[in-house]
């Protein structure tokens, strides 16, 4: 453990920012000076050295940061926390801050809470290499000593209602149940009971997700449902996504999604690729995807999505967005245009609650308005 701490100072510690607004020749010159002794694998030297230059320049949030990462490293984690305490009260949106808290929480073997600091990066900025490592150690370390969660109950209802039109309500609710395989394989079931027109279907699919690191990931899953009315009567998925590139402008993630689904009318196929772009911070993500559906008769429709997340605390996050695109309903494939808002947010470490809303403009056809909720709980 203290080797990846050791290796964690000789990253961060290398990949300092030469230079700084606000830092003074006696600050920037101890700096240097604890690079170097770093480099040579001196702890204790390096430490001495980020003392210096953390007293001469005590508002410099990154000097803080890599003072509380060799405080760490030493043992004295008491001191690192309250370093690190100073530093995320001088840059509060800094996730490096951040997340070099959670390490020292697992250091001091606080598991829960170094998982529940990656998680809130994570939420952030989820291509975080660095946060979804620490959750992995947190989560193995979690399960080695009884207190991990590989469980998760989902379940959901929504009500639908129809602007100047005599069609009666849908209602529609759904469970799921996942579990986490290891650290990179999870499995899911779900069951969909939608109530619509006096007809009821029930669907079922399993799906299986993967991550295969280097911020690449996918997923496979399949789906049925058994003497359908409006709901297809069997259905395959399968995706992914990569992570691009990381700069200046934030980490972009590129995916790509695929159906097929079948109908009692015909066979429907949809192709999506998109991107996902997190600006500088992590706090806010943007998607984009275009949509390329053929329909039951074989023609093409073609259409788009546009959604914009942001993470506005630490266990509440935020979403809403556009899509024009065909959609699948009663068996027939028209141009919806929607719109849809909602948030997620987590009342404790195990109990999450969702909430939507949507509004479908069906091409030829009805105007409704869908409210959704739902809650989660993770266990063992």
């Amino acid at each position: 453990m203290k080797g990846w701490i050791a290796a964690s100072v000789a990253l961060i510690a290398s990949a300092a920012v030469p230079a700084h607004a606000q830092r003074s020749p006696d600050a920037a010159s101890a700096l240097e000076a604890a690079r170097a002794v770093q480099a040579a694998g001196d702890a204790e030297a390096a430490l001495a050295a980020l003392e210096a230059a953390a007293a001469a320049a005590p508002d410099d949030a990154e000097v803080l940061r890599l003072l509380a990462t060799a405080q760490g490293q030493s043992g004295r984690t008491d001191a690192a926390l309250a370093t690190l305490d100073r530093a995320q009260r001088l840059a509060p949106a800094d996730l490096d801050i951040r997340l070099a808290a959670g390490r020292v929480r697992y250091y001091r073997g606080e598991h829960r809470a170094a998982l529940d600091v990656a998680r809130a990066v994570l939420e952030a900025q989820p291509e975080n290499a660095d946060a979804r490592d620490l959750a992995d150690r947190a989560r193995r370390a979690m399960i080695e000593d009884g207190t991990g969660h590989r469980w998760r109950l989902d379940w959901s209802a929504s009500y639908s209602d129809f602007e100047d039109d005599a069609r009666e309500r849908w209602l529609e609710g759904s469970a799921a149940l996942g579990y986490r395989v290891d650290d990179r394989t999870g499995l899911a079931g779900r069951i969909d009971v939608a109530d619509r027109f006096g007809r009821t279907d029930v669907y079922g699919e399993a799906r299986v997700d993967r991550r295969f690191g280097d911020g690449r990931s996918g997923y496979f899953a399949l789906g049925a449902t058994p003497g359908a009315d409006f709901l297809p009567q069997w259905a395959a998925l399968a995706g992914g996504g990569v992570r691009a590139w990381r700069g200046g402008l934030g980490d972009g993630v590129l995916t790509l999604d695929a159906r097929y689904a079948e109908y009692r009318t015909g066979g429907v196929e949809t192709l999506s690729p998109g991107l996902e772009q997190y600006l500088p911070g992590g706090r806010l993500w943007l998607t984009a995807k275009l949509i390329f559906t053929w329909d039951e008769d074989g023609d093409r429709q073609t259409g788009y999505l546009l959604r914009g997340d942001a993470q506005v605390a630490g266990r509440a996050r935020l979403f809403a967005g556009y899509a024009d695109a065909p959609e699948t309903a009663e068996n027939v494939t028209l141009s919806t245009r929607t719109l849809f808002a909602g948030g997620v947010f987590d009342l404790s470490d195990r109990v999450s609650l969702r909430l939507d809303y949507a509004r479908d403009d069906r091409e030829r056809s009805y105007v409704r308005h869908a409210f959704s909720a739902g809650f989660g709980v993770r266990f063992r």
